[in-house]
């Protein structure tokens, strides 16, 4: 933990002492010193040493919250008007603090290869996604996305990642992933139509150079200019 961390940690608990209160922390901080991961798509809980050692040291409860899931509960609970917009970019600000903890590279070509045919195998149009951020700087846009994926205007983009979630869980149950690796398709918001929108994703950069390994040269590789997309076999959603 960081020295700033620290100090607000002590200070935390010395107040908590005091007040003899339940404590409910809400960070942007969403790095490991404070947050156990749950895998994936799972929101974060509060580590465990720092449940105990509030429990111990001021007999109360540690409860945590991301600015994001803040304004959400305010909107349900107490029936504010929240900006989703605001919304939108707390969480990406937290997406980006989390891919700062993740440095150390957990992907591999070994884990990716397998990750990526496996998902071709259940979900060919996610793998042009990521294939063509990778050849486009690391972002691919909305409308690339329908045209890669063959969809007509009535699809719908949500839920478009949940897939990647769900097979990071599977392969890590059977060990092939260690669940600390980066989220491989993040959604990223803002549309110019509708800001609730997706305009696109991104994957971590980190991966870039493993995927370019992986698929430059072939037909999944294609930069913007490069002509339009092929054909893709049916989604199995």
């Amino acid at each position: 933990m960081a020295a700033g961390d620290y100090l607000l940690w002590v200070q935390l608990m010395a107040e908590a002492r005091h007040r003899g209160r339940d404590v409910l922390l809400v960070t942007g901080d969403v790095k490991k010193d404070w947050w156990t991961s749950r895998g994936y798509d799972i929101p974060p809980r509060p580590r465990a040493e720092l449940l105990l050692e509030l429990r111990e040291h001021a007999r109360v409860d540690l409860y945590m919250l991301t600015p994001s899931e803040l304004l959400r509960w305010a909107e349900e609970l107490l029936e504010l008007n929240v900006d989703e917009g605001s919304v939108r970019d707390l969480e990406q600000l937290g997406e980006a603090s989390a891919a700062e903890d993740f440095e150390e590279g957990a992907w591999t070509a070994e884990s990716l290869t397998v990750f990526m045919d496996e998902l071709m195998r259940r979900y060919p149009s996610r793998v042009k996604a990521i294939v063509a951020a990778a050849a486009n700087g690391g972002f691919v846009d909305r409308e690339a996305v329908y045209e890669l994926a063959g969809y007509d205007e009535t699809r719908r983009l949500r839920g478009f990642t949940q897939p990647i979630g769900t097979l990071s869980r599977d392969l890590q149950a059977v060990g092939v992933l260690t669940g600390g690796e980066p989220f491989l398709l993040t959604t990223v918001y803002g549309h110019a139509v509708d800001p609730s929108w997706a305009k696109g994703f991104r994957i971590p950069s980190a991966v870039i150079p493993l995927l370019r390994s992986k698929y430059e040269g072939g037909s999944l590789w294609q930069t913007r200019d490069s002509g339009e997309a092929g054909s893709e076999p049916s989604d199995r959603d």
